[in-house]
């Protein structure tokens, strides 16, 4: 899984991306700067408390001054401590020397090379942009030439009916025909070269150009990501050097740092932000007398007419608040990716041959690991039935269809239960390794939830052309018209309502309103 393949025209959220993680690299930097300051203000007050300590326990009167063992005990004490100050101190600088400022520079450097992704990403689109409109001018002035031409010839044959006119104005007749016949050739020619030249510029962007910036995008977030890695596995050196006392904090750091995986994180965006943008067909040939289909501004289509749009029958339903699209009728439902191989395939819990081996932070470290593989893959699985449930709804229409969801959607709920059960065990074990000490709960790891949906579960949009259904799921509406959407999909199809009246709607014959 790829940027330059899955993220295709995602650009512009690239850009955002690359952005808003530099800015969170600088806070980081922060951080440790302020952490840094807490360290050796701490240092600092506890070595002026023992210092005024021992102080005031040489200085007591004979009668009430300490004496013997205990006063040796009372000195080692304040001796000791400043030992474990100095420590803290020792760790505040290094947090500033080596990791602060380490960071501030790394954000600097890499904040140069995200504006040059941006300028090149901009540069791109509106060099695309330009041909689109290039190719626009050429086919208007083609189109009038065309008219005027035609207008000519109907007026040279007009003329020659004309037994009225003299010689010479027929001759005029002629040579104006002939004029605008040779200018609408021309415009012809030029509209076609133009056209050749947008496609080649097309096909060169998505194919080729646009991939290559893409895959630089991936490489800048694949090295701020080891970085960002190399950095806290660093903090965490410096974090163990203090007196011994964070032994446990040190091992649970660096058990979590280690299961940083570079490559599972950029799969996970990906995922999640999938543009879905494939290269579109290259632009056809329309002669000057096709009109051509309706424009639709902000469309990515190549020239930004509208694409026609799909039947309902071949789309999938997603509602509007979040939750996950069901499979289309042509196929049978698959689950979210990566769900059922690494749930059927792996074996959940502490077996016998891990408590022999393993040590009790080991052991937590694993069960704690799983615990939380375990709610990704019950969120990912749970949208998934949610998408189910939906489509059940959708084929009630088509029985054969919705028993064939429902079934899916049972089989769904079914793993659901065992990915339950598996967490329960999980769960189990992990409460009798840590005792009342170390419980584990959903208060302190908590599980991934869906995005919450907008208020009142819909969206309004306004017609921007006329439509009318090609079948009885479709939506029939007027240019203006108020419609109420309550399920949307990437596929550019909506379910929307009407003055009582229900069905699918093409996403890109509407505007959404507040």
């Amino acid at each position: 899984m790829s940027f330059s393949v899955d993220l295709l025209d995602g650009w512009n959220l690239l850009n955002k991306r690359t952005e808003g993680t530099l800015k969170s690299c600088g806070e980081f930097s922060s951080f440790l700067k302020q952490l840094s300051k807490c360290e050796k203000a701490y240092a600092a007050s506890v070595v002026k408390l023992c210092k005024e300590q021992k102080k005031e326990l040489q200085k007591a009167p004979p009668a009430e001054k300490e004496v013997g063992l205990l006063m040796a005990c009372l000195e080692t004490l304040c001796t000791e401590l400043e030992v474990a100050a100095e420590a803290h101190n020792t760790f505040g600088d290094n947090l500033e020397k080596e990791l602060s400022k380490a960071v501030g520079d790394y954000v600097k450097d890499k904040t140069k090379v995200r504006k040059q992704l941006e300028a090149n990403s901009s540069k791109l689109t509106k060099d695309l942009k330009a041909s689109h409109d290039n190719l626009g001018k050429a086919r208007q002035k083609y189109v009038a030439a065309s008219k005027e031409a035609e207008q000519a010839e109907q007026a040279q044959q007009k003329a020659k009916l004309d037994m009225t006119l003299k010689p010479a104005q027929l001759a005029k007749a002629q040579s104006k025909a002939q004029e605008m016949a040779d200018k609408a050739q021309q415009a012809d020619q030029t509209y076609q070269q133009t056209l050749s030249a947008t496609n080649a510029h097309q096909n060169d962007y998505y194919r080729s150009s646009m991939p290559q910036l893409l895959a630089e995008f991936q490489a800048f977030e694949d090295e701020r990501l080891r970085y960002f890695k190399d950095t806290l596995a660093k903090f965490n050196d410096l974090h163990a050097q203090p007196p011994r006392t964070r032994t446990q904090v040190c091992e649970t750091i660096a058990a979590a740092v280690a299961a940083i995986d570079v490559d599972a994180d950029i799969v996970t965006y990906v995922n999640d932000n999938k543009t879905n943008v494939v290269p579109p067909e290259d632009i056809v040939y329309l002669s000057w007398n096709t009109d051509p289909v309706t424009l639709v501004p902000g469309r990515a289509s190549g020239t930004g007419f509208a694409p026609e749009p799909r039947p309902a029958s071949m789309m999938a339903v997603k509602p509007v608040g979040g939750g996950s699209s069901a499979a289309a009728p042509t196929g049978k439902y698959k689950p979210a990716s990566g769900t059922q191989d690494t749930f059927s395939n792996r074996s959940w819990g502490l077996s016998a041959d891990d408590s022999a081996r393993m040590g009790t932070s080991e052991q937590q470290a694993k069960l704690r690991e799983q615990l939380a593989e375990l709610d990704r893959l019950v969120a990912s699985e749970t949208k998934s039935k949610d998408g189910l449930d939906n489509l059940v709804r959708f084929y009630a229409s088509d029985p054969v269809a919705q028993r064939r969801a429902e079934d899916e959607a049972r089989e769904s709920q079914a793993k659901l239960e065992r990915m339950q059960q598996a967490r329960s065990t999980v769960q189990r074990q992990l409460e009798q390794l840590s005792g009342s000490n170390g419980h584990y709960s959903a208060d302190s790891d908590p599980q991934p939830s869906a995005p919450e949906p907008p208020a009142g579960g819909f969206v309004r949009v306004r017609g921007l052309f006329d439509y009318e259904s090609t079948n009885d799921t479709e939506l029939s509406f007027k240019e203006g018209d108020i419609l109420i959407v309550t399920e949307q999909d990437e596929s550019g199809w909506w379910y929307a309502e009407i003055d009582g009246r229900a069905g699918f709607i093409p996403e890109n014959y509407c505007e959404v309103i507040t």
